[in-house]
């Protein structure tokens, strides 16, 4: 039986605490992916927004007013949880070569 992480090994902790240092990191990460080309809206597709400052990685379009976040649509949306932390949990979860038990997770 071949080895699971033979080709695509996840980073390791050390590794990961440095690309992801905090909760910045995690939201510039989360855009990058939604929008690999820039922000677009999804309402109107327009293509100029700005950030909000009141909310949290949160982008309004210049055209029709649409707030959207980065973790609109995703199990972190409307989390109070920060990026991080669901970031942490997410790369313990997947980076254990024989997952995680509910009892381990649980203690």
């Amino acid at each position: 039986m071949s080895s699971r992480w033979k080709h695509d090994r996840p980073l390791s902790r050390a590794q990961f605490e440095a690309r992801f240092p905090d909760d910045a990191a995690c939201g510039d990460y989360l855009a990058a992916r939604r929008w690999p080309d820039g922000f677009v809206c999804p309402a109107c597709g327009e293509t100029r927004s700005w950030a909000l400052r009141g909310k949290r990685f949160t982008r309004e379009c210049a055209a029709c007013g649409k707030q959207t976040s980065v973790t609109a649509g995703t199990v972190m949306h409307r989390s109070h949880l920060p990026l991080k932390t669901w970031f942490t949990a997410v790369h313990i979860l997947t980076s254990h070569s024989n997952g995680v038990s509910a009892l381990s997770a649980a203690a």
